[in-house]
């Protein structure tokens, strides 16, 4: 066998070869940036060139080097984990010395041993400053022994300075601005304690410096907004970031991600201060921003939130009634009902069931939260403020759902007491058990709004045993309550004899948390699984129908109230059986989840089972002289979420349009369509014609509405081209025609019909069925006030059901 041929060897290197160090991501974070600094200090003086390249194909072993040998020939090579000062010596000097066939005669240079020694000490700082712990105790104690590296350094290059051969003042300004960064993360690490405000000075204080020496050096003003923005000054971050964008020497990227920074303190300068930086004790209404402390995945798509404030200044408005929160996202706000007690939220806990949605909104980003803990570690990764993290969570203060027991959205005048319910029959679904647990835990308590005497009974409905929730809950209301509370469940698609995981779907989106429970960290009751068996807590397999109610529940009487909570086509089924057995519509209350409206009431979307609510708008009232009616519906979002925001008896499922915030419903013509789908057929009212009113734009509406007779041009621009002339507009009421020919139909200059005195006439359907039912619909006078004031008068924001799920 003929001898194999050995690989030739690497080289020859010397003086003129080149170290190509790998900045690819896996290479970064191995500590390739400490490896560049240590090269780019120490290679000039050894005739050895450095730059910077791709992937070398060995993520994993980094920091990775590419050696390579002086023009005109020779064998490239690969040096893998150069990961320390030694290590980036030894290659160095391996590269640097000339081999026996290298033709250069020149002996070898020699590094000063002060270089040497000022160089390892940058060294050593930088790849402390790169540690992979983002424990907050880690970073502190990183931070100090960076800084003490770092002031040696300081100090040898300031001695230095002082010499004939003063040395380069670039140096010096990149090892204050290396030493600002690692004071500014360790106050980034201690938070508002005195020692972190300590760390946060001292941090400034060097920045200011290199400024001082240096007054267009971009990267300090950076660096100067980063400190402010973790210290609290808000404002001064916002003036150096604002400074630093007129000064040369900023990327593309890095002007980007400065607007973007800018953009974040902004809106923490438009909110209200949280009470920790007010310095209060309390948190006033409860009101504001909480933070997640914990996340408890109970399946593949609900968890619970545990969020943390402090303690509310005042106690809670609702402690013995059925109530909810709101939470805020931008401009768009869900309702929620808390697991948690009021006395919990009284001690400034408070704990929220959310089943998320891929298509939601509000549901989609409480999926990608983090922790408090999971956020400062981000935080002290991306060098950023922990309140920029997704960590918090934006709470109204505790309102009403139902008073108790009169389950009534308006507190009882006939001074009925709570002997008027004696059976509590609850109907619930998926989330729904939120709002049914408030419930039972008012019915276990003797002291609680329905008495010692009232008995209650949940039928609780599931998917598999894997989507029952709060079981542990429902298993401790159940017990305490002396045998006056009965939970049973029924699952709707329970696999026999077979995993129920495997029939569970793959759920994914970008940013999703990993607290969900999986097949991998399955969610454990404390008092075990659901025993599913014959007999068992699950007796009923199947949905909702009349035999299975009539089995579970009461009968109807007298005394009984029944309570349906959950997505519409439960409320549909089992509002139909109760029916079927007896009951009567007055006897049944229906939880529906939240809506979807606007924070400052511009155009938001309405989600399944929504009400009708009552809203201003003050530039409408300024622009036409009265209230208005807003109708809102949502194309995009098909998440019915866990917050119960009203008692109805429609079961209709409609979706909503959305009108112009200027336009104010009365009477017959015209209807006004959504190109989402369905029509809600009403008509617009305005002062009469030739006063000048017109139709204001609304910059909010995200689905664009239209005249029963012309399309209304896209909503979110202020000036358009003239479109063609519409047709004129019938006026219903008294036959007249009122000619728009010669304005163009955009909603900044359109004007609409004359006003008439009319009952408003509302219908709803699609397309042409709307039309005519409109014009079916008989006319009537104006209702006369009641006690909530004239109709004319009231603001009435229309969110109707968009459906079942």
């Amino acid at each position: 066998m003929a001898a194999m041929s050995r690989r030739p060897a690497a080289g020859p290197f010397g003086p003129g070869s080149r170290i190509s160090i790998c900045t690819h991501g896996a290479c970064t974070n191995q500590g390739a940036a400490a490896l560049i600094s240590d090269l780019e200090e120490l290679a000039p003086h050894l005739r050895v060139q450095v730059a910077r390249r791709g992937c070398l194909g060995m993520c994993g072993q980094g920091p990775n080097c590419l050696l390579e040998p002086p023009s005109g020939g020779g064998r490239q090579c690969v040096e893998r984990r150069v990961d320390s000062f030694q290590k980036a010596l030894a290659m160095l000097q391996k590269v640097a010395t000339p081999s026996s066939s290298s033709s250069s005669s020149s002996p070898p240079a020699v590094l000063p041993p002060q270089l040497l020694h000022r160089a390892q000490l940058k060294s050593d700082a930088l790849r402390l400053l790169q540690a992979v712990s983002f424990q907050p105790d880690s970073v502190l104690q990183s931070m100090q022994k960076a800084c003490q590296l770092l002031s040696s350094a300081i100090q040898l290059e300031m001695h230095e300075r002082s010499l004939p051969a003063a040395g380069s003042s670039s140096r010096l300004r990149d090892l204050m601005m290396l030493r600002g960064r690692a004071l500014g993360r360790a106050a980034l690490a201690m938070g508002n304690a005195l020692e972190g405000r300590q760390h946060g000075e001292a941090a400034l204080a060097d920045f200011r410096a290199v400024i001082g020496s240096e007054p267009q050096f971009a990267p300090a003003y950076l660096e100067l907004a980063k400190v402010c923005s973790f210290t609290g000054q808000l404002q001064q971050a916002v003036d150096f970031y604002r400074h630093a964008l007129t000064l040369p020497g900023l990327g593309a990227s890095e002007a980007e991600q400065v607007r973007r920074s800018l953009a974040k303190l902004d809106q923490r300068l438009a909110s209200a201060p949280s009470p920790q930086e007010k310095g209060n004790r309390h948190s006033g209404d409860g009101s504001g921003r909480w933070k997640v402390a914990r996340i408890t995945g109970l399946s593949h798509d609900s968890c619970i939130y545990n969020l943390e404030n402090l303690p509310p200044e005042e106690s809670h408005p609702f402690p013995h009634h059925a109530w909810h929160v709101q939470v805020f996202l931008g401009s768009t706000m869900r309702e929620y009902t808390p697991v948690s007690s009021a006395a919990a939220w009284e001690a400034g806990q408070l704990d929220l069931l959310v089943k998320t949605y891929t298509d939601g909104i509000v549901s989609k980003n409480f999926g990608t939260l983090r922790t408090f803990d999971e956020a400062l570690e981000a935080s002290l990764r991306t060098y950023s403020p922990v309140e920029d993290q997704a960590c918090w969570i934006t709470l109204s203060a505790p309102m009403l759902t139902l008073y108790l027991p009169a389950l009534s959205e308006e507190a009882s005048s006939s001074g009925e007491g709570t002997g008027d319910v004696e059976q509590l029959d609850i109907v619930a679904g998926g989330t729904g058990i939120a709002p049914a647990l408030q419930l039972l835990r008012e019915v276990m308590d003797p002291k609680g709004a329905f008495g010692p005497c009232c008995r209650a009974t949940l039928l609780y409905s599931s998917r598999s045993s894997l989507d029952v929730l709060l079981l542990d809950e429902l298993r401790a209301a159940e017990a305490s309550a002396g045998g006056r509370v009965a939970v049973r469940h029924t699952l709707t698609d329970q696999p026999e004899g077979e995993d129920p995981w495997e029939s569970v779907p793959s759920v994914h989106f970008a940013g999703r948390h990993g607290h969900f429970a999986s097949y991998f960290q399955p969610f454990e009751p404390e008092s075990g699984p659901l025993r599913p068996g014959c007999g068992e807590e699950a007796v009923f397999r199947g949905r909702l129908n009349s035999a299975m109610m009539e089995q579970a529940l009461a009968g109807p009487g007298r005394g009984t109230r029944c309570v349906l909570c959950g997505p519409q086509g439960l409320l549909d089924a089992a509002r139909a059986g109760l029916m079927a057995l007896g009951h009567l519509p007055e006897a049944i209350v229906s939880l529906r989840a939240s809506p979807i409206t606007s924070k400052k009431g511009a155009g938001g979307w309405a989600g399944t089972g929504d009400r009708v609510q009552e809203q201003t708008c003050g530039q409408a009232e300024t622009r036409l002289g009265s209230k208005i009616v807003l109708l809102r519906g949502d194309d995009s979002s098909g998440e019915s979420e866990s917050g119960i925001a009203s008692s109805s008896s429609s079961s209709t499922g409609r979706r909503a349009v959305a009108v112009p915030p200027a336009i104010r419903v009365s009477a017959a013509s015209p209807s006004i369509a959504g190109s989402a789908g369905a029509v809600l057929a009403c008509n617009v009212k305005v002062p009469p014609s030739g006063s000048g009113a017109t139709v204001m734009s609304s910059a909010s509406l995200t689905s664009t509405p239209s005249w029963s007779t012309h399309d209304a041009p896209p909503p979110l621009a202020e000036e358009w081209a003239r479109p063609p002339a519409p047709p004129p507009l019938s006026n219903k009421a008294t036959g007249a025609s009122t000619s728009a020919t010669s304005v163009a139909p955009s909603w900044s200059t359109h004007v609409a019909p004359p006003l008439l005195d009319k009952a408003p006439k509302v219908a709803v359907g699609s397309g042409s069925k709307a039309a005519a039912a409109l014009a079916a619909a008989p006319e009537a006078p104006w209702p006369a006030a009641d006690s909530r004031g004239s109709f004319a008068d009231r603001v009435l924001l229309a969110n109707l059901s968009r459906g079942p799920c």
